[in-house]
């Protein structure tokens, strides 16, 4: 008896660790996989809950780049930043990752910090056109259409059939 109540115990153990619970027979969807899928719904304050539980269990490069994205989603850009900071450590940083913390960066005005995350991206992928785009618009915004008019014409250089790099070197003024 004592026997099989610690194999009872063992595989529950097993099932909680593998995120799999036991619920009137039916089987719960992990932390994780419930993130993941509020998300992808735009459920941003429970996918950032699921996801946040998750990554205390075990972490994960998805997850954090959902709670970032999910963090600026609802304007909470300083932890948006810091999920980008969390994906980047644990594997690396790419020009989704970098354009996306850039994004953050200049919507709490921090606009040093954005340009050099605009230009990681680029340094990732100068192919990737929304940082190029981004990064463009923000100059043009700021009414530095010089700069914006450069950035530009370097993306089409790199990206020549962009329709988007197009579209915003159609609304730069010129000189």
């Amino acid at each position: 008896m004592l026997l099989a109540v610690a194999g009872i115990a063992s595989l529950g153990a097993w099932l909680l660790m593998n995120g799999i619970r036991k619920n009137g027979g039916e089987s719960e969807k992990s932390a994780y996989d419930s993130g993941m899928e509020t998300f992808s719904r735009g459920e941003f304050d429970e996918s950032i809950r699921f996801l946040e539980d998750a990554v205390e269990q075990e972490e994960s490069f998805d997850a954090y780049v959902k709670l970032a994205v999910g963090h600026y989603n609802k304007r909470q850009y300083d932890e948006a930043i810091q999920y980008y900071e969390k994906a980047i450590d644990f594997q690396g940083g790419n020009a989704l990752i970098y354009n996306g913390m850039a994004n953050a960066y200049r919507d709490k005005k921090q606009f040093k910090e954005a340009e050099a995350m605009y230009q990681k991206a680029i340094e990732s992928d100068n192919a990737y056109a929304l940082a190029y785009s981004n990064w463009a618009i923000m100059h043009i915004d700021s009414g530095s259409m010089d700069r914006a008019r450069e950035i530009v014409e370097e993306g089409l250089r790199n990206i020549p059939d962009s329709k988007e790099l197009h579209n915003i070197s159609q609304v730069i003024p010129d000189k």
